[in-house]
């Protein structure tokens, strides 16, 4: 980002000095960036050493880690069946500690410490039939900056669907005619699709 055209007047007594506090407003991106700053940008004040009045300064700015990817093992939980959280996250200058956060009652929130056995993973005990657990992946990188993932849900299923009644219309198709066939599907947690 370039921003100009920051003007403060400001008048200086000889041989004093004064503080000035501007604020410029821009989108950071990480790596090194730099603010110059001039007095007497246009040259309006006479003086003897006209090279001194311009300085730069340099600052990094760090990003937190990066939270890729979230998986688990197995995609859809048994009854009492542990459920590994596997996380891909990257970082700039390193990663200090992750944590998986979990919940059963959206409330109170479970800590475990992930390893890094690339990727990170970390556990969730197994749960009885239709328990909702919710979870969230937290990285802090060596820079003590903190990235969180968004929360994901996972309902125990250790239900398989059922079918009801499956009906076909019209009874009697032809070789050439549409067929709609409509079935009622049942299961304890709810049908995420039906093919």
């Amino acid at each position: 980002a370039f921003l100009q055209d920051i003007f403060s007047n400001i008048n200086i007594p000889v041989n004093g000095s004064v503080n000035v506090t501007t604020t410029a407003n821009f989108i950071a991106t990480s790596g090194i960036h730099n603010i110059t700053l001039i007095a007497d940008l246009f040259s309006q004040v006479f003086e003897l050493n006209e090279t001194n009045n311009q300085n730069t300064f340099f600052f990094s700015i760090f990003e937190g880690p990066k939270i890729n990817k979230i998986e688990t093992e197995p995609r859809t939980p048994n009854i009492n069946q542990n459920i590994t959280v596997i996380a891909n996250i990257t970082d700039d200058t390193g990663i200090s500690s992750v944590l998986l956060y979990f919940t059963f009652d959206g409330t109170n929130f479970f800590t475990e410490t992930m390893t890094n056995n690339s990727p990170f993973k970390g556990v969730i005990q197994g749960q009885p039939n239709a328990t909702k657990v919710v979870f969230f992946v937290s990285a802090t990188d060596v820079d003590n900056f903190t990235t969180n993932s968004s929360n994901n849900t996972l309902i125990i299923d250790g239900q398989q669907p059922g079918f009801g009644k499956i009906s076909i219309s019209p009874l009697k198709p032809n070789a050439i005619g549409n067929v709609t066939i409509s079935a009622k599907l049942n299961d304890n947690v709810g049908i995420a699709n039906a093919t």
